[in-house]
């Protein structure tokens, strides 16, 4: 696991069965158009 925060970042072993999640944090943020720009980017 790769966390990342305020210019530091680290490693650790990731215990259980590996998957890949990404959080966005942020203040006014629509959601579906959030997603939507993801989507676009998916290739295949």
């Amino acid at each position: 696991m790769v966390n990342f925060v305020g210019g530091h970042g680290n490693w650790a072993p990731w215990e259980d069965t590996p998957e890949t999640q990404l959080a966005f944090i942020g203040w006014n943020v629509n959601p579906r158009d959030t997603l939507q720009k993801i989507k676009d980017c998916v290739v295949g």
